[in-house]
């Protein structure tokens, strides 16, 4: 029979006695152990001593531009900003001309997973922001950037990886 010996299977409503074999027989563990759930056996909760604590280096938190190919250029038409229309068909034409184009800016970190046999890169980006101008003030792209590096912290923290800085890691 289909689904024989299984719990939550048709034909098997029961979980009464009996239940601990079928499961043991059906290649499932036993209901009583006190394994720890699967995902508790992938995340590191705290450092194990005599463990590697995962870390990248302030200065190695990469800055990444990429153009952004479909741009939101709506605040350039012309019923956007009526006060400012004749600029703003100006500098859509020159978007059109190719004269500016719109970028995204995100933080990228690498760090090395240590497996026991080997190790790991694993790479990790901030989500970004897009639609910048590329003409964009200098001061302004390091701005964003400085942003998208602390969204990146943020999400390394999540992960158990700590960002030092060039001093601490010099003195490991």
């Amino acid at each position: 029979m289909p689904g024989a010996g299984l719990p939550n299977q048709p034909g098997n409503a029961s979980h009464g006695p009996g239940t601990s074999a079928r499961l043991a027989g059906a290649g499932l563990p036993h209901p009583s152990r006190t394994e720890p759930a699967m995902t508790d056996q992938f995340r590191m909760l705290d450092h194990a001593p005599g463990r590697r604590t995962m870390t990248v280096r302030a200065a190695d938190l990469e800055r990444i531009v990429e153009d952004d190919p479909y741009p939101d250029l709506s605040w350039l038409e012309p019923d956007a900003n009526p006060a400012n229309a004749e600029a703003n068909a100006e500098r859509l034409t020159a978007y059109r001309e190719g004269e500016w184009y719109c970028i995204g800016i995100r933080a990228r970190a690498a760090f090395l997973i240590d497996l026991g046999h080997g190790v790991l890169i694993q790479t990790v980006e901030s989500p970004g922001l897009w639609g910048i101008e590329s003409d964009s003030d200098p001061e302004y792209l390091d701005q964003v950037f400085a942003e998208e590096a602390q969204t990146l912290r943020g999400i390394l923290a999540q992960l158990n990886v700590t960002v030092v800085e060039a001093q601490d890691a010099q003195g490991e």
